[in-house]
């Protein structure tokens, strides 16, 4: 018994290298700038009213945290109370991609497929998004003729309706 308790604790693995393999990987992800998204995010918490509904890319496992404000949809946050409407929020942004199956995610079909329908909405399905769903401010690497609020990068934030009221800065654009 005590042999058997021996060989279980030497194989287990030990919680100081495992905490120590945690802050490796994650040290670099900390001391990393903001991206073009975050940076385009944070505009949006600093410059829109705390009510203003974003529809940002709904894969960001970020995107609350870093806008303060509610989304149209976020995939990794389903609404167990509503999962019929959180799955027609996020297809409405995303497309349809039931009928793909786990190895197509892996292999990163999915992401690519939801990217790309995202970035691609037209505005007839955008305001239909904003009718349905709610949705003041657009984030996307699209390119639309809805007023820009911000461009940094590739993403860009819109004005989905001109009526609102949303504090613009002095300047709109950062960085190229």
């Amino acid at each position: 018994m005590v042999a058997l308790g021996a060989l279980t604790f030497f194989c287990l693995p030990s919680p100081v290298a495992r905490l120590q393999g945690l802050a490796a990987d994650q040290l670099p992800k900390w001391r990393r700038g903001d991206d073009d998204f975050r940076t385009a995010a944070k505009w949006v918490r600093d410059n829109t009213p705390p009510d203003a509904v974003v529809i940002a890319p709904p894969w960001r496992k970020d995107a609350f945290y870093f806008t303060h404000r509610p989304l149209v949809a976020d995939w990794h946050a389903p609404r167990y109370d509503a999962m019929t409407e959180w799955r027609q929020r996020v297809e409405a942004l995303v497309g349809d991609v039931s009928h793909m199956d786990v190895e197509d995610n892996l292999a990163g079909e999915m992401d690519q497929t939801a990217r790309d329908h995202y970035a691609r909405l037209r505005p007839a399905e955008l305001s239909a998004i904003a009718r349905r769903f709610g949705g003041d401010v657009l984030i996307t690497e699209g390119r639309y003729d809805y007023p820009a609020l911000f461009h940094r990068g590739s993403y860009t934030v819109y004005r989905l309706d001109p009526a609102q009221d949303v504090r613009l800065p002095g300047t709109a654009s950062v960085g190229p």
